[in-house]
């Protein structure tokens, strides 16, 4: 059986990236991580997800033709055709319609707010088009795991519950990153003479593709525990029919 090692997202990237850049308010600890989770499940919530472990053993389990190879080629071919399409937003490919990165031009402002808000807006676009590839990638994931085996069925469900009562604070959350950017890049622009504009837009560049890509792989998480889910279930097919 073929595994998701080409995919490996263990820690986060994004994390460290704005450790590294020092643009993060405050590090999230493994240890606090349970204790931050439960705080973002109101009651009505709370309601939804016992409702759904409850029907669970209710579900009526319908197959469909289709392999467990399905979904995990759809998750290689989606995550590779999105990595694609940011790099080459930083690059002069005219094959893509897409928005590309502000052009060193867009710095000569008197104002450091005006010159970066092109920055900001651009990484903002392309926030939505990850928001949008990936929650269509996850429900197609959740449709593929719902006609494999009961138990996957299970889990597709309650995934969608769970992506449902935490999508308000993954917006929020991800909604700080661009206010996290200006920060450093108005700071940066302030501090930097017109002699070194071409220098700081290389590295305004390299900061956001770097971000796009860790954001990108924050994104997949959800997705990539579903294929693990997935696969587990195929080995354990696999062993029981030898």
């Amino acid at each position: 059986m073929t595994n998701t090692a080409a995919l490996d997202f263990r820690g986060s990237q994004m994390i460290r990236f704005l450790d590294e850049l020092h643009i993060t308010d405050e590090p999230v600890s493994p240890e606090r991580f349970s204790g931050r989770l439960a705080q973002l499940i109101d009651l009505s919530h709370s309601v939804k997800i016992s409702i759904a472990h409850t029907d669970m053993g209710r579900m009526e389990f319908e197959p469909f033709d289709n392999s467990f190879d399905t979904a995990r080629n759809e998750v290689m071919r989606v995550h590779a055709d999105t990595v694609d399409i940011i790099v080459k937003a930083f690059t002069d490919h005219q094959g893509s319609t897409r928005l590309k990165a502000p052009k060193r031009e867009r710095l000569n402002n008197d104002s450091p707010k005006e010159a970066i808000k092109p920055f900001l807006s651009f990484y903002v676009y392309y926030q939505r088009m990850l928001d949008s590839k990936l929650n269509n990638l996850r429900e197609y994931i959740r449709s593929c795991a719902s006609g494999l085996s009961v138990k996957l069925a299970q889990l597709a469900k309650l995934d969608e519950v769970l992506a449902d009562t935490l999508a308000a604070h993954e917006r929020k959350s991800f909604a700080q990153v661009p206010i996290l950017l200006e920060r450093r890049f108005s700071a940066q622009l302030q501090r930097t003479q017109a002699a070194q504009l071409d220098e700081l837009h290389t590295s305004f560049c390299r900061d956001l593709q770097a971000l796009l890509l860790a954001e990108l792989e924050v994104r997949m998480l959800p997705v990539l525990g579903l294929i693990e889910s997935i696969e587990a279930e195929a080995y354990t097919q696999q062993m029981t029919t030898q």
